[in-house]
């Protein structure tokens, strides 16, 4: 064998080599996530879910995230990836994507920023549009007689809200507060005696 064709298949192995390494080799995102308020990320304490998919794929996949917001994605292929951070309905729900090519990619800083709330107790008062808020959950009971005299009575609306409901609890429940302290210095307390007793915050 000739000393060129020796150093020829010497080099293609070496190539060959090189690529199977690239090939093999995994990248990872890594970063960290901040809550805009005094809330700490914990997925117990929020409810947050995590999940990062693939542009080409409909598969995702959730990862891990420490209660400082510290997270690390490992053993990602080179190209484009949807994350997803999502708490409670609180915050607004984070999909952010990101490239990765040769280099894994680091230190990045996302913001969850808390929804405003879409009940404003103070105009409904001023518009005199009161509303005292249900929670119904999956079965949810209509109005009896003495529910729509209440109404009547105290000129307020109830609003049953379903299973899915589209603010936090903390919101409705702020709402109704400031309700129930409108109507204890309007009426007194002798509308406690028959409002409906699944009204939030009312316990």
């Amino acid at each position: 064998m000739k000393l060129t064709t020796i150093i020829f298949l010497v080099i293609s192995v070496s190539v060959f080599g090189q690529q199977n390494i690239i090939q093999t080799d995994y990248l990872s995102i890594s970063g960290r996530l901040e809550l805009k308020g005094n809330d700490r990320v914990s997925k117990n304490r929020l409810g947050l879910v995590t999940s990062i998919r693939h542009k080409d794929s409909i598969e995702t996949r959730p990862f891990d995230i420490a209660d400082d917001g510290q997270f690390k994605i490992d053993k990602l292929n080179s190209g484009t990836y949807r994350l997803t951070f999502r708490v409670n309905n609180d915050y607004v729900t984070i999909d952010t994507v990101v490239t990765i090519s040769s280099e894994s990619l680091s230190e990045l800083q996302l913001k969850l920023f808390k929804k405003p709330c879409d009940y404003d107790a103070l105009r409904d008062i001023n518009d005199s549009k009161l509303k005292i808020l249900i929670s119904s959950g999956t079965s949810p009971r209509i109005n009896n007689k003495g529910d729509n005299a209440f109404e009547r009575k105290f000129e307020i609306k109830y609003v049953v809200l379903g299973d899915s409901q589209p603010e936090s609890w903390n919101c409705l429940k702020k709402y109704n507060d400031t309700v129930y302290e409108f109507l204890d210095k309007k009426c007194g307390k002798r509308w406690r005696k028959t409002v409906r007793d699944d009204a939030i915050g009312l316990k």
